[in-house]
């Protein structure tokens, strides 16, 4: 019986396609069930394949009979927590977060996806300070800086939220993402010739299947030769 559900995980696995951005193709927990328990294997690879398909409903259900089933461990819940935010249930999230931080205080992904629920209802503050925790316990998280950075800029602090950015494409220089945010930023500053420089190592990440990725990138060079364009003319239009 553990032999077909193991084979059972592995189809749904495969399945599920490529990961989610900014998520590790190796998966911890489910290398540690596999170990163990083949029918959470399966529970599991069933509960994300749920998500990614949009049946947030039977994902909720899944997952939570996964959170029951092992208490001790964090994943279970906190992708129940992200299906919760997927469906706008936003509230039900957000305190289930708040008590997966409390339970588990030295899990940095924990706290990230904490500080991005509470930015979503509506409080930065709150999503600000969850950030330092998480960057404390993972000062590299170039993701969790990138969303420093928005937060920063949302609250006037333009210059922070840049220098941010720089060290969130520092700390993850492979990521297109991150490097497409910090683009996105300096465009709207007018700080052409640092996008540009920050724009051009991206064509040499990116690979055939990352089909959106060569869309923004494509997007943002027209927007930025658009711009390039555009300030030197009304650079020459200005009375002196």
């Amino acid at each position: 019986m553990q032999i077909g559900q193991q084979a059972l995980a592995e189809q749904l696995l495969t399945e599920s396609g490529t990961a989610p951005p900014h998520r590790s193709v190796r998966d911890p927990w489910l290398e540690q069930l596999r170990s163990f328990d083949a029918s959470g294997v399966v529970a599991s690879a069933q509960a994300d394949l749920q998500r990614q398909q949009g049946q947030l409903d039977k994902a909720v259900q899944t997952l939570s009979t996964l959170a029951n089933r092992f208490p001790e461990r964090s994943r279970p819940a906190l992708n129940r927590a992200l299906a919760l935010r997927d469906q706008g249930n936003a509230a039900a999230a957000l305190a289930e977060l708040v008590e997966l931080a409390t339970r588990f205080p030295e899990d940095p992904l924990i706290l990230f996806h904490l500080a991005v629920t509470a930015a979503q209802a509506g409080q930065p503050a709150q999503a600000l300070q969850t950030l330092e925790r998480c960057l404390q316990l993972k000062p590299d998280y170039g993701l969790a800086r990138a969303v420093r950075a928005d937060l920063l800029e949302a609250a006037g602090q333009v210059a922070a939220a840049i220098q941010e950015y720089r060290q969130a494409v520092a700390d993850s220089p492979g990521d297109p993402w991150i490097r497409f945010g910090l683009v996105h930023l300096l465009l709207r500053q007018k700080q052409l010739p640092e996008a540009a420089e920050t724009l051009q190592p991206i064509q040499s990440i990116l690979t055939s299947q990352m089909q959106a990725e060569t869309a923004e990138l494509q997007r943002l060079q027209n927007e930025l030769q658009q711009a390039t364009v555009t300030e030197p003319l009304r650079s020459n239009t200005q009375t002196p």
